[in-house]
């Protein structure tokens, strides 16, 4: 641990077995005397261990999958969410599972972690009145078909809130998903704006204007296929202009220069 101020090292080198370059750590106490890391240990999983920097102590627990996100802190400050991916016959899944930092535990022992279908796109949003969204783009294996789930956790229990919600499209990275109130609202490339509230897991959505958005249509299965369609035929008819059309533009004129009476 380095003193950012002055530079010097705070207390000793602990050295841990795993690989943590996957996941930033998270210091958990303002005096950063506790730290959170998650470090891989291939073939296995990952190890989530919260460290005692001063003494070099440690307490943790084993995690199936890999950390590709940093631990975040839940707003009572105790709480640590941890999220990790995990590939078995699936495309992969996206594990959740909420550190007790006063004991260096699972905060639900019943139900220590919880799966969400498919990988998770972006960093998980933590509320101030504790709650969680995680968000995956989950991938069809027998259609090849890309859509996505949102998923509401209690930050402090590791619990799902209501059941996983199915967004056809992409998210939109721009407006990215946002709190409002009790809520967070999504947008998708198929031109719809889904809110889901926080307290119920429970999902609205709204269509766009005549239930058509022409910048999302190009992202679903019809819009890909017209576009296919659409290049086929561009080149098709790039062909024909090019080996029946223009030669025979080029050609007449040279027959009509011919003299009559001849």
């Amino acid at each position: 641990m380095i003193n950012t101020v002055t530079g010097a090292q705070v207390g000793t080198t602990l050295t841990f077995t795993g690989d943590s370059t996957f996941a930033p750590p998270l210091i958990v106490t303002a005096d950063a005397s506790q730290v959170l890391t998650v470090g891989v240990l291939y073939g296995s999983g990952s190890f989530a261990r919260l460290v005692d920097t001063t003494g070099g102590a440690w307490e943790g627990f084993f995690l199936r999958g890999y950390p590709d996100r940093a631990p975040q802190l839940a707003s009572d400050g105790v709480h640590a969410l941890i999220t990790t991916v995990y590939y078995d016959a699936d495309l992969g899944d996206t594990l959740v599972t909420v550190m007790d930092t006063a004991t260096g535990t699972p905060a639900s022992i019943s139900k220590p972690t919880v799966r969400v279908d498919g990988l998770q796109d972006r960093a998980p949003i933590v509320t101030a009145d504790g709650h969680a969204v995680i968000t995956t783009a989950f991938t069809d294996s027998a259609t090849g078909v890309v859509s996505n789930r949102v998923a509401i956790f209690d930050a402090t229990t590791g619990s799902q809130i209501g059941t996983t919600q199915t967004l056809a499209g992409t998210i939109l990275d721009s407006p990215p998903p946002t709190l409002d109130g009790d809520s967070v609202v999504i947008h998708t490339s198929t031109g719809a704006t889904t809110t889901i509230d926080l307290a119920t897991g429970a999902a609205r959505t709204m269509l766009p204007q005549w239930h058509f958005n022409p910048a999302g249509f190009w992202n679903t299965r019809i819009g890909e296929a017209v576009y296919s369609g659409l290049l086929v035929a561009g080149f098709l008819g790039s062909a024909i202009m090019a080996f029946y059309v223009l030669p025979a533009i080029l050609w007449y004129p040279r027959q009509s220069e011919t003299p009559c009476g001849r």
